[in-house]
């Protein structure tokens, strides 16, 4: 059962991947520079929430 969640959760990784990689192509510089940096900050964001509740679990 866990392992086909996996393959799942990679499947979807890779449409969704595609997809916004495919729709990337037709942005200017500025908007992709703006998708970068959010990307990177909801990145963190997320590892910030997982570092608290994972301390919070303790």
């Amino acid at each position: 059962m866990r392992n086909g969640k996996f393959i799942v959760g990679m499947a979807a990784g890779a449409i969704v991947g595609g997809t916004v990689g495919s729709m990337m192509s037709n942005m200017d510089r500025r908007t992709k520079k703006k998708l970068r940096r959010t990307g990177k900050q909801l990145a963190t964001f997320a590892e910030d929430v997982y570092s608290q509740m994972n301390q919070y679990m303790r």
